[in-house]
């Protein structure tokens, strides 16, 4: 939802150059590759339909994807490989009537930081939050005190439901709602969309040139 605000700057130039739009850490041949590339990515998100604000669910899912989800997937991809195997991957969804409507939708969403706002004091009485939302920021604040005392959201003989580490794949995660849902692969078909074009197409980062 970070970029909702941005929305209708946006609308029309993705429309007109979907390229423009994608990740700046992918690499192309020549012009015609990327924009060949983006008219998948576009397809995969927005099937025919326009970037419009009858699709912006797809818009938000997209600029998630691109700037969040398959970063964080890649880099626990990353450090699996490098041996650690001590890592817990969640996707925090707890909504309540507090929350704002995504535009031009009746459909709510968490947005940034919303994990943050659930842990930390938003209110000097925070009885006049919702009962679910007090609920949802006690679950909270015990799953990190516990990785941050333990090594892990949830401990053993907890009322809380088992939260296994999470393997290369992206499984499983925790859906971080009322109640907690343990859920299977992170981005399903997404994620091999991402992975097989990075795959072919990621520019590794290099360091600046001096100036002689």
């Amino acid at each position: 939802l970070l970029e909702k605000n941005k929305f209708k700057r946006w609308e029309m130039a993705m429309n007109e150059d979907f390229s423009e739009f994608l990740p700046g850490d992918l690499q192309f041949g020549n012009t015609e590759e990327k924009k060949e590339t983006a008219k998948k990515v576009k397809e995969l998100y927005f099937g025919d339909q326009p970037v419009s604000e009858d699709t912006i669910l797809s818009y938000i899912q997209y600029f998630g994807d691109v700037m969040f989800n398959y970063p964080t997937l890649r880099t626990v991809q990353l450090l699996i490989e490098s041996g650690h195997d001590q890592i817990y991957l969640y996707q925090y969804s707890f909504v309540d009537e507090s929350t704002p409507f995504v535009p031009y939708t009746k459909v709510r969403g968490a947005g940034h930081c919303a994990q943050s706002v659930a842990i930390f004091d938003v209110s000097s009485d925070e009885s006049t939050l919702s009962v679910e939302y007090q609920q949802m920021k006690a679950t909270m604040r015990e799953l990190w005190t516990n990785f941050a005392v333990h090594g892990m959201p949830v401990l053993n003989g907890s009322s809380l439901p088992a939260w296994p580490t999470v393997g290369a794949d992206g499984s499983p995660y925790m859906i971080l709602n009322q109640p907690l849902q343990l859920a299977g692969a992170f981005l399903e078909k997404r994620a091999k969309f991402w992975n097989d074009l990075y795959d072919g197409h990621y520019r590794a980062p290099i360091p600046p040139q001096l100036g002689h």
